[in-house]
C-alpha cells in the first residue's frame, strides 16, 4: 500500500514572518475580562461567516451573527443549518483532540449534520476538481484516503513539538486539500480552518488562531 510522503521546506523569509507575528502577538494585552469575551464572540462569528463563505453560503455577516444568537432570519433552511452546525462546532472545539484522527471525523459528523448520509466517514469514490469542462486536479484514489489521512495525523503528532505550529498547521492544511478526504459535496473547508485554529490556540497563538483564518 502506498503511503503519503510529506515534503516541505522552511525558508528564512518564513522564519522572519513568524518572528514578526510572535512579536506582534506579544504586544497584545487585554485587561478587561468582558472585553475578552466580546472579542472572542466577534471572532467566532467572523470565523463562522468566512468558513461558510468559502463554501458559497450567501448569508451576510450580520445574518450569521443573528443566527448564532438564535434570532429568526429570512433565509433558506439549508443555509441557516450550515451556520448552526459551524457555530456548534466552534463552540465545542474544546471537546475535540485536534491531534486525534477519530475526533477529526467526529467534528466532520457534527459540521455536516442533517446534510449527507456519509458524514464522519472518508469518501469511497474518486473526486476531482473541474474548471469549466476541464479536470484540473484529481484527488488520490479513494482506497488510499484512510492510509493517507492516518499518515498525515502520524506526521502531525510526531512533529507536534518539533516544527513551528504555524508551519505545521500550513502543512496539515495543504495535504488535507490534496487528499480531499470527503465527498465533494461533503468537503467543508470550514472544518479545516476550525482544526487549524484549535491547533494554533493550543500552541499559545490564541488571538492569531481566532482571527487569522
Amino acid at each position: 500500500m502506498l503511503e503519503l510522503k510529506i515534503r516541505y521546506s522552511i525558508s528564512e523569509d518564513m522564519l522572519e514572518k513568524i518572528k514578526e507575528i510572535e512579536e506582534k502577538l506579544s504586544k497584545i494585552h487585554i485587561e478587561e475580562q468582558n472585553k475578552k469575551i466580546n472579542i472572542s464572540t466577534k471572532s467566532r462569528v467572523r470565523s463562522v461567516y468566512s468558513s461558510l463563505a468559502i463554501e458559497d453560503n450567501p448569508l451576510s455577516l450580520e445574518t450569521v451573527e443573528k443566527i448564532t444568537k438564535d434570532k429568526l432570519v429570512l433565509a433558506k433552511r439549508t443555509d441557516v443549518q450550515e451556520v448552526k452546525n459551524a457555530n456548534e462546532l466552534y463552540e465545542n472545539m474544546d471537546n475535540y483532540n485536534y491531534l486525534n484522527e477519530e475526533d477529526f471525523l467526529k467534528a466532520h459528523l457534527l459540521l455536516m449534520k442533517y446534510f449527507e448520509d456519509d458524514n464522519g466517514t472518508y469518501r469511497s469514490h474518486d473526486e476531482g476538481v473541474k474548471k469549466y469542462d476541464e479536470i484540473i486536479f484529481m484527488a488520490p484514489d479513494s482506497i488510499l484516503v484512510p492510509t493517507f489521512m492516518n499518515n498525515l495525523f502520524i506526521f502531525i503528532n510526531e512533529n507536534n513539538n518539533i516544527v513551528h505550529p504555524i508551519i505545521l498547521s500550513a502543512i496539515f492544511h495543504y495535504y488535507l486539500v490534496y487528499i480531499h478526504p470527503f465527498t465533494d459535496e461533503n468537503e467543508p473547508l470550514g472544518q479545516q480552518k476550525t482544526y487549524l485554529q484549535k491547533y494554533l490556540q493550543n500552541k499559545g497563538f490564541t488571538d492569531f488562531g481566532k482571527s487569522f483564518f
